[in-house]
C-alpha cells in the first residue's frame, strides 16, 4: 500500500512525499523536493526495518540540478502543482528556456 502527497515548503519549494508501508515490519519512504529557485530537486530514499533485534534505518540523498535531468516533464507538473497550492515560483520558462526544455529538430531536406 503507498500515499502520496504534495506540500508547499515556501514560495518557491514543492515536496512530494511518497510513503509505502508493508505488512511485514518494512516501510519505506521518497521525498522530492523541487526548489524552483535553485533549480535543483533533492531526493530523500528511507527504508525502516522492525525487528526482534531492534529497528534499523537506511537513507541515501541525491541532489540534481533541472539541467541534468533528461525529462523536464516532471519538472513542469511540479512546478504547475506548486503553483496550484499558491506556491510563486519564477517562471517556468525561466528556469526551463524553451531552447533547452525542447531540443530543435531539423527539416527534413534542410542542408
Amino acid at each position: 500500500m503507498s500515499s502520496e502527497s504534495f506540500d508547499k515548503d515556501n514560495a518557491y519549494t514543492l515536496v512530494q512525499n511518497t510513503t509505502y508501508i508493508s505488512t511485514n515490519h518494512h516501510n519505506r519512504s521518497i521525498a522530492r523536493i523541487f526548489n524552483f529557485k535553485a533549480a535543483q530537486v533533492t531526493t530523500i530514499a528511507r527504508e525502516w526495518i522492525s525487528g526482534s533485534a531492534g529497528n534499523t534505518l537506511h537513507s541515501q540523498l541525491d541532489v540534481h540540478n533541472f539541467s541534468e535531468i533528461d525529462s523536464k516533464d516532471e519538472i513542469r507538473e511540479m512546478h504547475k502543482k506548486l503553483v496550484e497550492l499558491g506556491g510563486t515560483p519564477p517562471a517556468i520558462d525561466d528556469i526551463l528556456p524553451q531552447s533547452a526544455a525542447k531540443p530543435k529538430v531539423a527539416a527534413l531536406g534542410a542542408k
